[in-house]
C-alpha cells in the first residue's frame, strides 16, 4: 500500500510541474486549474496506464495510451474549465511531455511497485 502511495505522490508532483510550466508559465493557465488538472490525470492514468496496461502491455504501449489519455482529458478539462489546455493542440503538446515523464515513471514502477510480476518469468 505505501509502494502505491509514494508511487501517486511522485506521480503527481511530477505531472503537476510538467503542467504548470506548460500550461502555467506558458500559458497563463490558473494554479487552480493546474492542480486539477494534476490530480485527475495522475488518478486516471495511474489507474488505467500504470497498473492496468504497463503490467499487461509494457512500456512503450503504456506510454502511448497515457499520451493519448492526456490529450484528451486536458482537452475535455481545458474546455470545461475554460482555459488554454481546451485547444487539442495545446493539450497534445503538453501531452507529449508528460508522456516523456511517464516513461521513466513507469521504469520506477517495473522495479520499485510492480516488482512481483516481473520476477514471474511467463511474465515478461
Amino acid at each position: 500500500m505505501t509502494k502505491h502511495l509514494t508511487a501517486l505522490l511522485m506521480k503527481f508532483v511530477a505531472l503537476t510541474a510538467i503542467l504548470y510550466i506548460a500550461l502555467g508559465v506558458i500559458m497563463d493557465t490558473p494554479i487552480t486549474d493546474i492542480l486539477i488538472m494534476g490530480l485527475v490525470l495522475t488518478v486516471v492514468s495511474y489507474i488505467l496506464g500504470d497498473l492496468m496496461i504497463l503490467p499487461a502491455a509494457g512500456n512503450s504501449i503504456a506510454v502511448f495510451s497515457d499520451i493519448v489519455l492526456a490529450a484528451v482529458l486536458l482537452w475535455i478539462m481545458g474546455n470545461a474549465m475554460d482555459n488554454s489546455a481546451g485547444a487539442f493542440v495545446n493539450a497534445l503538446a503538453v501531452a507529449f511531455f508528460l508522456g516523456i515523464g511517464e516513461w521513466f515513471f513507469h521504469n520506477y514502477m517495473q522495479e520499485k511497485v510492480l516488482e512481483t510480476r516481473l520476477k514471474d518469468p511467463e511474465h515478461t
